[in-house]
């Protein structure tokens, strides 16, 4: 995964909504979410958002995560890439 550039606009430490496209499906929001918080993500009070798609074969799935720094940022985009059927992550 390249490194984000140092002028992402974040003023750490911040609640940051990270988001994973992929399959409908209760189980791949439950995933996103728990290789999240395994990878060391902060919940915050905020709920987790899930929403699909007109179709209803995807959905967004949205977790508000509170996040320090820079490479804690990095290392929960790279554990949102090894979630089976992530087809995109914002």
């Amino acid at each position: 995964m390249s490194a984000l550039p140092p002028d992402t606009g974040f003023e750490f430490p911040c609640e940051i909504p990270l988001v994973a496209f992929g399959p409908a499906g209760e189980s791949f929001a439950q995933q996103v979410e728990q290789a999240l918080i395994d990878a060391g993500g902060q919940r915050t009070e905020s709920q987790v958002h899930v929403r699909a798609s007109s179709g209803g074969r995807w959905q967004a799935v949205r977790v508000p995560l509170w996040v320090v720094d820079r490479e804690q940022l990095q290392q929960l985009y790279a554990a949102l890439s090894k979630v089976p059927g992530v087809s995109f992550k914002l």
